[in-house]
């Protein structure tokens, strides 16, 4: 085992460990630049807004408008998402239709082939059947094979 390692219940060979390692502290950076930079974004949303630091409140009538523009904002937002996942949803319903449609005709077909299968096999059994008594029939009436 000199040269190789478990990692998460995986043998690796000495030589991709550390490529191994530097992903994962690579990957761990990213994360913490993603959150950072929603941190700061979240924190110029408010600035612009007016509740952040440095700004004093908006009065009154601003103040209320701003809410209802949000409240309206966030009601268009809502609604585009529905919609969104209604034509998901019908898609995937769609699909789903197709699919069984598509497996309801080669169930058919197959079905059909094992039927005419079925058949041919009857209908040769039926004639091999009938050659024999044939062959028996010969058999017995012709003197001179006995």
């Amino acid at each position: 085992m000199n040269y190789t390692y478990m990692i998460d219940r995986n043998v690796m060979h000495v030589a991709c460990l550390k490529s191994h390692e530097k992903r994962k502290r690579e990957k761990k950076k990213r994360k913490k630049r993603k959150k950072r930079k929603k941190r700061k974004r979240k924190e110029e949303e408010e600035r612009r807004r007016g509740r952040g630091r440095g700004r004093k409140r908006k009065r009154g009538e601003e103040e209320e408008e701003e809410k209802e523009e949000e409240e309206e904002k966030r009601r268009e937002r809502r609604r585009e998402r529905r919609e969104k996942r209604r034509d998901r949803e019908e898609k995937r319903r769609e699909r789903r239709e197709e699919k069984r449609r598509r497996e309801e005709k080669r169930r058919e077909g197959r079905e059909d082939e094992k039927r005419e299968r079925e058949e041919k096999r009857r209908e040769e059994k039926s004639e091999r059947r009938e050659e024999k008594k044939k062959r028996r029939e010969e058999k017995r009436s012709d003197p001179l094979l006995r």
